[in-house]
């Protein structure tokens, strides 16, 4: 049998048919998630910082800046949730996807491929658009998560800058 042909039955496989209209769906729109995380870091107010406007209005500034970065921190969050809601689902249909065409087409496929590794690849081949897009998945979680913790660390040289003015502002009164 040719490979095209154990293509064309592997894909009106009905089982395979369910898992790939299962893949082939999702709400999450990657790019704009991807966007909207890149947006949010570059626009944080902690980037417009400067010794001037921290001295001139210290408590304003600096709090307009936490609530924002707790803000912005919140919802990227809740972007890596929605995310890795997906991809759990994602990837254990894949998994199952690809033992089930590998047992259940065995035999054909040993026709065109000898090797268990062969037919691993050729089954990663047909899988491949899928793999894709999870990748881009984990790959926006990784993103939120370099997001998250730049919230964090700059979280914490806030709230150096505000022990030192408050330590600052005691020294100037005793």
């Amino acid at each position: 049998m040719s490979t095209v042909s154990l293509q064309g039955l592997i894909k009106e496989d009905e089982r395979v048919r369910r898992a790939i209209k299962r893949l082939k769906h999702t709400s999450l729109d990657i790019d704009s998630l991807w966007s909207e995380l890149s947006s949010m870091h570059a626009t944080r107010g902690v980037r417009a910082l400067s010794t001037k406007k921290v001295l001139g209005s210290s408590v304003s500034v600096l709090v307009d800046a936490k609530l924002t970065d707790s803000s912005f921190r919140s919802r990227a969050v809740e972007i890596k949730i929605k995310v890795l809601k997906e991809v759990l689902d994602r990837d254990s249909i894949l998994k199952d996807l690809r033992k089930y065409i590998l047992t259940a087409f065995s035999k054909r496929m040993k026709k065109s491929y000898s090797t268990i590794t062969a037919q691993k690849n050729y089954v990663d081949v047909l899988l491949e658009n899928y793999s894709t897009k999870s990748t881009e998945m984990h790959n926006l979680m990784k993103i939120a998560d370099l997001v998250i913790d730049d919230i964090d660390q700059a979280g914490w040289a806030l709230k150096m800058i505000q022990e030192t003015l408050a330590t600052l502002q005691k020294e100037r009164y005793e």
